[in-house]
C-alpha cells in the first residue's frame, strides 16, 4: 500500500488538472508546487493541505426561460467548498464543508444537513482508504444546482404573477370605483445591504397589495415602491419585519392630485393609479437602468436621498474618469 503522502499527491495532481480554475490553495508554496508540471514534485511531510473549490454554477436556461428579459437580472451563483486533508489522509477522513452558497437558495438548516452528509461521505471513503474529494465535491455541486433550479422556478412563478398583476392594472385602470382616499399615493425608497432572494417576497407582496415600482438585485440593493397609503403601510410592515442583514427607509413622500383637481369626476372617484411614477407594476432592473429611469422622470432627488449619495458619487467617478482623473473621495 502506498504512503499517504503519495496518495495525497496523486489526488491533488488530478484535482488541479480537473479544477484548474476552481481550486485555490491556502498555502502559496503549495499552490506554486502545482502551477506547473514539475517532475519529481513532493509534498513536505508536515505540510498542511487546505484548499477551496470555488464553483460558479451554470444557469438553468430552461428554468430561466419564462423570465424573458428579466433572466439577466438573476444573480451569478457561487458555491464555495472548503477542504482539508489530515496528514494520514486517506486513512483518516478529509474535511469538506460548504462555507458559502451565495444565491443558491439554501436555508441554514439545509446547509447544515448538506455538510453532515459530506462528512458521512468522507468517513465512508476513509474507512475504505479511498480518495474522497472529487466525488464529495461533485455531490455538493449537484445538490446546490438542484436547490438553485428550484429557486429559478420560484422566481419564474413570482415573475409571472407580477406580470399578470401589471397587466391587470393596465386593463382595469380607471375602471374600478375607489374611495376618494385612494387618490393619494405613498412612495418609499428602501436601501438594503443586498436584495438577492428577498425579491421573491417583494413580488408576492406587490401582486397582493397592488404595489408598483422598481428594484435592483445588487449590493447594496435599491427598492422603490409606491401604492395607496393602506397598502404601503402593510408592505412596509412586512418588508421591515424581514430578516435583512441591513435595511433602511432612506426616502419617502405622499403624492396627491395637483391643487384645484377634484378627487372625483361627476360621481366617480379618480384612481390614484394616475399618480404612479411606475404604473406598469413591479420590475427588476439593472442599477444603471434604475438610475436612468428616475433621471428620465426628472426625479434625481429620489436617487440622491434614496441611495444615500451613492448615485452622486457614481456620477462624479464617471465624470472624473472621463477626464482621465482619479476617483474623488466620498464626502
Amino acid at each position: 500500500m502506498s504512503h499517504p503522502r503519495e496518495q495525497q499527491l496523486e489526488e491533488l495532481e488530478a484535482l488541479t488538472a480537473i479544477f484548474e480554475r476552481e481550486i485555490e490553495f491556502a498555502d502559496k508554496g503549495l499552490a506554486k508546487l502545482f502551477e506547473e508540471d514539475v517532475p519529481g514534485r513532493s509534498i513536505p511531510d508536515h505540510q498542511r493541505i487546505a484548499f477551496d473549490l470555488n464553483f460558479s454554477l451554470a444557469l438553468d436556461e430552461g428554468a430561466l426561460e419564462p423570465l424573458g428579459g428579466a433572466a439577466s437580472e438573476v444573480p451569478e451563483v457561487f458555491l464555495h467548498l472548503c477542504c482539508e486533508l489530515p496528514l494520514e489522509y486517506p486513512r483518516k477522513p478529509a474535511r469538506c464543508e460548504v462555507t458559502l452558497a451565495d444565491g443558491v437558495g439554501m436555508t441554514d438548516a439545509e446547509m447544515v444537513a448538506l455538510n453532515k452528509e459530506l462528512a458521512v461521505r468522507c468517513e465512508a471513503a476513509s474507512a475504505a482508504e479511498e480518495q474522497a474529494i472529487y466525488t464529495t465535491a461533485m455531490h455538493a455541486k449537484q445538490v446546490a444546482e438542484e436547490h438553485y433550479a428550484r429557486t429559478c422556478e420560484q422566481l419564474a412563478k413570482a415573475y409571472a404573477m407580477q406580470q399578470a398583476e401589471a397587466a391587470a392594472l393596465r386593463d382595469n385602470y380607471g375602471s374600478a370605483a375607489e374611495s376618494p382616499s385612494r387618490a393619494t399615493i405613498t412612495r418609499t425608497f428602501f436601501w438594503s445591504h443586498h436584495t438577492r432572494r428577498k425579491q421573491l417576497l417583494i413580488y408576492e407582496w406587490a401582486a397582493e397589495l397592488r404595489i408598483s415600482g422598481r428594484l435592483t438585485v445588487s449590493r447594496p440593493g435599491y427598492t422603490f415602491v409606491e401604492g395607496t397609503p393602506s397598502d404601503m403601510k402593510e408592505f412596509t410592515k412586512r418588508n421591515m419585519g424581514e430578516h435583512w442583514k441591513e435595511i433602511r427607509i432612506t426616502w419617502s413622500e405622499t403624492a396627491e392630485p395637483p391643487p384645484g383637481d377634484s378627487v372625483t369626476e361627476g360621481n366617480e372617484p379618480v384612481s390614484g393609479d394616475g399618480l404612479r411614477l411606475f404604473p406598469d407594476g413591479m420590475k427588476e432592473v439593472l442599477v444603471d437602468e434604475f438610475i436612468e429611469e428616475f433621471r428620465a422622470l426628472g426625479r434625481e432627488d429620489i436617487l440622491e436621498e434614496g441611495t444615500r449619495g451613492a448615485v452622486r458619487v457614481r456620477r462624479e467617478v464617471q465624470e472624473e474618469r472621463g477626464r482621465g482623473g482619479k476617483k474623488p473621495a466620498r464626502r
